[in-house]
């Protein structure tokens, strides 16, 4: 819309009365802030048909005024025009930028934390100040440009330099040497099939998952055993923390702002994990993908909260992916929803060590997960939504995943039979995987690897 606008081509653009200030900053990111939204009733999905006629009626004049009346007399008309604030939304935040901290005391930190709350750079917890001192020990764990940009993240389309996702990084409470990990992971955040505008505009609880894959898992020390999803370890705790903050301060996700989630969820303060390569019987995840063994990976994964699944009955493998399949293709799913996507399965070692007793391997279960995990619209909403809908008739059995390909399945955690599903953001999303990497793309074998380039 923007880009015809820019080349002159008039248009409209209509959101939601819930919406209508996401639009505007939307729009001045952008470029064009004195663009007009027109508004309609919120939430349009539960109208009648009668009423969807009335509104679109309403509305119809005000679309056909915007796209025939001059530019200048609409920047004049609607350049003073309020729009509804969303309910409990958090004020616009001033654009993130890299500025002096100096720290000398107790004092200092706490006026450091007030400056950076006040404006609204943190997560609501409290920070590390971001010194000099501290982001040069940061940078020093990269042979990158402090001034390079690593990507330009929508929906703000804020710049993430090197020196920017460093500074971040010690806002969170990083160790120098997790550094190289958070950069891999806001580069795979960046790419196009991540889709990070969609995960942080929706108004589903979606967040990136972090994963590392590798031997700098047991080099960090990163959990990949008991408690890994609400892990006591630094580096889970932190290098999460970091990439939820660039998303935060520089993609632009203020809740209530660009971040429309309804309820959110814990994995949005941080969410990050790591396959139990110990006790996986089976190949890890980085492997799978064709990365050598000794060859450490980060992948981002755009997810719901995790649903824990247990299961002390089963006793067989189909048993226990029979149960995987009840829960993955539960009403309301977004999976199922969407009739595809990319689901994350994730085993503990002792189911996995069932399944791999049984003859399962990461192919056979995706090929059971992919044959089983359908259901059929539930007969209320055919009933009262969509009877009769292309989308019904033309699919009436939702598959939980587009391919078996599609469906992740990792192993992690401690002990105890169980289980546990993450749906991906609908089918708007994949998961993307970075090695880390010196900037030629040369894997390293430790993060000490970095200083050592620098002697």
């Amino acid at each position: 819309m923007v880009e015809l606008e820019k080349r002159g081509v008039p248009t409209a653009y209509v959101a939601s009365e819930e919406f209508g200030q996401l639009a505007r900053e939307e729009l001045t990111a952008l470029g064009l802030p004195q663009l007009p939204v027109v508004l309609e009733p919120h939430p349009p999905k539960r109208f009648t048909p009668e009423q969807v006629k009335v509104h679109a009626e309403r509305n119809l004049p005000e679309i056909v005024h915007v796209l025939t009346t001059p530019a200048g007399k609409l920047d004049e008309e609607y350049r003073d025009k309020g729009y509804p604030q969303p309910k409990a939304a958090v004020r616009s935040r001033p654009a993130f930028a890299a500025e002096g901290v100096e720290v000398k005391g107790s004092a200092e930190i706490e006026a450091a934390n007030r400056l950076f709350y006040g404006r609204g750079w943190t997560d609501g917890l409290p920070i590390v100040p971001p010194t000099r001192s501290e982001v040069a020990r940061m940078l020093e764990y990269t042979d990158r440009d402090p001034r390079e940009v690593v990507a330009v993240f929508k929906p703000r389309r804020g710049k993430a330099t090197v020196e920017k996702i460093a500074i971040n990084a010690v806002m969170a409470g990083c160790l120098p040497a997790y550094f190289p990990v958070v950069l891999a992971a806001v580069e795979a955040m960046s790419a196009p099939e991540f889709n990070l505008p969609g995960i942080i505009a929706t108004t589903n609880p979606a967040t990136p998952i972090v994963i590392i894959n590798g031997p700098v898992v047991k080099e960090l020390e990163v959990n990949y055993g008991y408690g890994l999803f609400g892990s006591v370890m630094r580096a889970n705790a932190t290098i999460g923390r970091a990439v939820r903050l660039v998303v935060l301060n520089i993609a632009g996700g203020e809740p209530g702002i660009y971040d429309r989630s309804t309820f959110g969820q814990a994995g949005k303060y941080s969410l990050c994990i790591a396959e139990n390569e110990d006790e996986n019987p089976w190949e890890p995840l980085h492997v799978e993908l064709g990365y050598p063994e000794d060859v450490s990976t980060v992948t981002v994964f755009g997810g719901a909260a995790p649903h824990n699944i247990i299961d002390m009955m089963s006793t067989t493998g189909k048993g226990l992916l029979s149960t995987m399949v009840g829960n993955m293709v539960a009403s309301g799913s977004n999976n199922i929803i969407a009739g595809g996507g990319q689901p994350l399965c994730i085993f503990g070692p002792e189911q996995a060590m069932v399944l791999k007793r049984d003859g399962f391997d990461k192919k056979s279960i995706r090929d059971y997960l992919f044959k089983y995990a359908r259901a059929p619209y539930p007969p209320y909403i055919i009933s009262e939504r969509v009877k009769g809908h292309s989308l019904v008739k033309e699919h009436p059995i939702h598959k939980v995943a587009s391919s078996p390909e599609e469906i992740m399945v990792l192993v992690a955690g401690g002990g105890g039979s169980h289980a546990s599903f993450v749906a991906s953001f609908f089918d708007s999303t994949r998961a993307v995987t970075r090695p880390i990497a010196f900037k030629d793309g040369t894997p390293v074998k430790s993060m000490n690897d970095f200083r050592r380039s620098r002697r």
